[in-house]
Order: C-alpha cells, then sequence, then structure tokens
C-alpha cells in the first residue's frame, strides 16, 4: 500500500501572497517581514519536496527566474560555508540577514506564482506609506532640523536606501498604471510620494538621494524612449523636481553636502564622513592587492588595515578603522571573501539588472522597468554604504525583484 502524496496546488499562490505582504509590511518591523520570508522558503521546500515525489522533476521555470534563483541559491551557500567558525559580530548578522534570506527566496523563486500585477500596483504605494509614516512621527517628535530619522529600522542610511527604492518603483509604477484614473489610486499614490520624500529628506541619507535622483534620471529616459510621449515624461521628471529641491533646499542636507566638501578639500580625510569612505575604499584596494583570491575574511577587514607598513604607519587613518564594513558593496565583498566568492556573492545584486534590462528590450513590460529601477537604486546605495549586509535592504530588493520576475514559461505578464 503506498501512501498518498500531499497536492499542494494552492502553495504556490499562497507564496506569493506571503512575499507580497513581507514587501508591504517591512515598514512596520522587518521582523514581520523575516518570519514571512521563513515561512515562505518552509513552504517552497515542501512544494518541491511534493514536485519531485509526484513527477521527478522540478517545476519548469521561465529563464529569468531560474538565472534568479540558482544565483540566490549559490550565494547562499558560499556565505554559509565562508560564515563557519567566525567570531565578528558581522558574521552572525551576514549569516542571517544575508544567507538564510537568500535561500529562502531561492526556494520560493522555485515555486512561487507571479504576482498579479494589481496585487503589485496597490501594493507599492501601501508599502511606502507604512514605511515613510514611522519616520516622519519619529522626526516630528524630536523637534529638530539636525536630527536624522530611521523610522523602524535603527540605522539612517539603511532606512534611507529602502525608502529611495520604494520611491522609485512607486513613481514607475503610478506613471505606467492603467489604474491611474481611479481617484482612490492616485491619491494613495500621492500621499505615498510625499510622504515618503519627506521621510527620505528627514533621513539625511546623502548616498540614498543621490541614488534616488540618478535613477529618477534614468526613469524619465526610458519613460520617454519607451513608454510614454516625450511631453508626458517631462511634465512628470518637472514636477517631481520642483518638489525635491523644495524639500531639500528646507533640510540640513546642503550643509552637510558643503561641510563633507569643505574637510576633504583641506585634507581632514578622517574628520568627514566623506573622508572616511575614501580612505575605507582605499584599504579595501590595498586588501583586494594583497590577497585577492581569499580576501580578509568576513569582518577581518579592521584587523587587517590596522597593521602598520614599511613606514611604521597604520595602512590607513586609525579613524577609518572602527566600522563593521567598508561602506561599498562591491570593495567590501572583495576585501571579506576575495575575487572567486565575492562573485557568487554579488551575483544576486547585479544578475536582476542583466535580466530586467533584457526583457525592457524585446517587450513594454511595467514590471521590468520596475525591477530595474530598484536594482539601480540599491546599487547605486551600494556605492557609499553597504545595504547587502542589512537584512532590510536587501531582503526588501529581492522581494522586489522577485514580485517583477515572470515564473512559468507561458504565464501571462
Amino acid at each position: 500500500m503506498t501512501l498518498p502524496i500531499p497536492n499542494f496546488k494552492h502553495l504556490p499562490s499562497l507564496i506569493t501572497a506571503l512575499l507580497l505582504t513581507g514587501m508591504v509590511v517591512l515598514g512596520l518591523h522587518y521582523h514581520l517581514t523575516k518570519s514571512l520570508v521563513h515561512i515562505a522558503g518552509l513552504l517552497a521546500l515542501l512544494v518541491l519536496s511534493g514536485e519531485l515525489l509526484r513527477h521527478k522533476s522540478l517545476p519548469t521555470l521561465a529563464t529569468d527566474r531560474r538565472h534568479f534563483a540558482l544565483a540566490l541559491f549559490a550565494a547562499s551557500l558560499m556565505v554559509f560555508a565562508s560564515a563557519g567558525g567566525g567570531v565578528e559580530k558581522v558574521t552572525d548578522r551576514l549569516f542571517d540577514s544575508y544567507a538564510i534570506p537568500a535561500l529562502c527566496l531561492a526556494l520560493a523563486a522555485a515555486t512561487m506564482r507571479p504576482a498579479p500585477l494589481r496585487w503589485l500596483e496597490w501594493g507599492l504605494p501601501i508599502a511606502l506609506l507604512l514605511m515613510a509614516l514611522p519616520g516622519v512621527i519619529d522626526f516630528i517628535q524630536h523637534s529638530s532640523l539636525t536630527y536624522r530619522t530611521d523610522g523602524n529600522l535603527n540605522m539612517p542610511l539603511i532606512y534611507a536606501t529602502c525608502l529611495a527604492m520604494m520611491l522609485v518603483a512607486t513613481c514607475a509604477s503610478l506613471a505606467l498604471s492603467r489604474q491611474r484614473r481611479q481617484l482612490l489610486f492616485l491619491l494613495l499614490n500621492i500621499s505615498a510620494l510625499l510622504l515618503g520624500g519627506a521621510a527620505l529628506v528627514m533621513t539625511g541619507g546623502r548616498g540614498p538621494m543621490l541614488a534616488l535622483a540618478v535613477t529618477l534620471l534614468v526613469f524619465f529616459i526610458i519613460l520617454g524612449l519607451r513608454f510614454l510621449r516625450w511631453r508626458t515624461a517631462l511634465g512628470i521628471g518637472l514636477a517631481i523636481s520642483a518638489l525635491a529641491l523644495v524639500a531639500v533646499s528646507q533640510s540640513q542636507l546642503p550643509h552637510r553636502f558643503s561641510l563633507a566638501y569643505e574637510e576633504v578639500n583641506r585634507g581632514n580625510m578622517a574628520y568627514s564622513s566623506s573622508g572616511l569612505r575614501l580612505l575605507m575604499w582605499q584599504g579595501a584596494i590595498e586588501i583586494v592587492q594583497q590577497q585577492p583570491l581569499t580576501g580578509v575574511g568576513i569582518g577581518q577587514h579592521s584587523t587587517f588595515l590596522q597593521q602598520t607598513g614599511d613606514d611604521g604607519e597604520p595602512i590607513i587613518h586609525p579613524r577609518a578603522t572602527v566600522f563593521d564594513h567598508l561602506h561599498n558593496d562591491t570593495l567590501n565583498a572583495l576585501a571579506w571573501f576575495g575575487i572567486p566568492r565575492a562573485v557568487l556573492y554579488l551575483l544576486p545584486l547585479w544578475l536582476p539588472l542583466f535580466l530586467f534590462a533584457r526583457r525592457l528590450r524585446h517587450h513594454r513590460d511595467s514590471r521590468a522597468l520596475i525591477g530595474l529601477l530598484v536594482g539601480i537604486c540599491f546599487l547605486l546605495s551600494g556605492l557609499t554604504n553597504a545595504p547587502s549586509v542589512r537584512a532590510a535592504s536587501i531582503s526588501l530588493y529581492w522581494l522586489t525583484v522577485l514580485l517583477c520576475l515572470p515564473s512559468q514559461r507561458k504565464a501571462p505578464i
């Protein structure tokens, strides 16, 4: 007598709903999203096990989704192997914040159904609204123009990176949606964009704000060339630019930019955040030059950079060796892992850009444009920070990518 094999035909849709919900509630509390991602991964494991038992094969996936799932899986295995036995705090964080979500989302990518476009178009502004409100309330409660809000994410730069990704995704979704003439949908999106933009300014995050500005420029170019008339795209761009200039002029950002420029120009590299970043990047390059294949290990860059050179001086100024990462995703990965393993680590960060860009060459696909813009914004933010080592920012990035990728080979886009 053979035991009946359970039928999990409804689970792929449930997995999609869990991932969308995880994206929406991330701004309220990351641990809500974390739990939903873990549940989605476990359900995906059940689906894959049932497929293997019933059909002796795995589900057929669209090429792009299969490639992304494999990239996530390979990166998670590499980090699991590299983090084993590590003693630094950042080792446990990378294990929990990068490797486990990557594994769960790789399983989910192999089983989930495509998210209906209508779900995504409503989910994005709600996610932005729920992310922005805690930051705006927090800023108002502190009654100080110099205060840098972090919402519920505990770090202003990571909060700013998440806001920037959601702002560009919501902006693109609104511009391309067929629902934009519905009053409720329009009001929801405009409210979310205004509050999200205000919250981003309140974080004081220069890197994410510059990343958003460059990404929006790319957006308006693509919008004018592929989706809308140039006149319409230009009007949208001018309206957003005017609002952004008013918001920035009323904040502390111009002062922070000018102060950083003055300190670096005077040679006080170790006494401004911009100068410290330049020093850390120099240190990362030094590590790659000396240990290109193996790196120094997760979180071991400070120990290496505190060593003295031939002149008896530390490799870089001691003030630049107290951070738990090197404030640039690519350089940080190269310094920690060495070139071969860094390629695996960086692959799920960079691959979505190529997948979505290739799709846009052949299809006028609004989800592909949203995914491309979110990827550009995330990677640009990673030039001055390391959002891939923080659970909230990397999870939000991958969730958005998965919800924008096609699934079954013949599924409607």
